[in-house]
């Protein structure tokens, strides 16, 4: 049983790894990519800790606690993602509707047209000219 601790262990560090990296990178500030695509990135990281368990015995207790711990966070940002948790949700496009995603460009008015929300402008040039 100990031979395949350190293979465990490799083996999942490795994988856990790789797709936090690839989310860190890319998938955050990429308003086009579904949130179904995170939901599954956070989803799969979940689960890889969980298949190290059954190669650790009674004596590795420690480290059979570490991996749920970090299995149940995956898991918690999974849920996150999925049910759209604030924090977790996909960054609207600039331009668009913040509540249902519609184009506001050449909006004037303050109202989103499609679904009537009132729009708060980032940056406007009329609080700056007041100095």
């Amino acid at each position: 049983m100990t031979s395949w601790f350190p293979v465990a262990v490799g083996l999942t560090a490795s994988l856990a790894i790789l797709p936090i990296i690839e989310l860190l990178h890319t998938i955050p500030n990429d308003p086009s990519v579904s949130h179904w695509w995170r939901e599954a990135v956070f989803a799969i990281s979940a689960k890889l800790p969980l298949a190290a368990i059954p190669f650790l015995g009674r004596e590795d207790l420690l480290l059979i606690c570490s991996l749920l711990m970090m299995s149940a966070l995956f898991w918690y940002a999974s849920m996150g993602v999925l049910f759209q948790w604030p924090g977790f949700r996909t960054p609207t496009a600039q331009n668009h509707c913040e509540h249902c995603g519609y184009s506001l460009n050449g909006n004037n008015s303050g109202i989103c047209s499609a679904c009537g929300v009132q729009i708060e402008w980032g940056d406007e040039e009329s609080d700056s000219g007041d100095a």
